[in-house]
């Protein structure tokens, strides 16, 4: 698999990942259904922009294998990782951070 279509993979599954946890944070705090369809559409367009995220990212062959180390290491998060805000505090995620901003600041 091409990397670039690795990095969407996994951003999409890591997105539909975080809709689950959101959605049953939401069931578990007794949110009623109206209000989880009004929310709904805000998850949505949360992957999508992840999405569109991800396939700029893939466009510069230098971050793509930091990207792509950062979302393999977030796929065995747990929902209470993410209510933690763990996202973004493995080596990896640091890794692609630290050279993300490089390449903003030399743009």
């Amino acid at each position: 698999m091409a990397q670039a279509d690795e990095l969407s993979v996994l951003s999409s599954n890591l997105c539909e990942k975080m809709k689950a946890c959101a959605l049953e944070e939401m069931q578990s705090e007794g949110m009623d259904v109206s209000m989880r369809a009004m929310i709904q559409p805000m998850l949505d367009n949360m992957c999508v922009s992840m999405a569109q995220y991800t396939a700029a990212v893939a466009q510069h062959s230098d971050l793509r294998g930091p990207a792509t180390a950062c979302l393999k290491s977030l796929q065995g998060f747990t929902c209470a990782d993410f209510k933690r805000g763990q996202q973004g505090s493995t080596p990896e995620c640091r890794e692609f951070e630290e050279k993300a901003n490089a390449a903003r600041k030399q743009q």
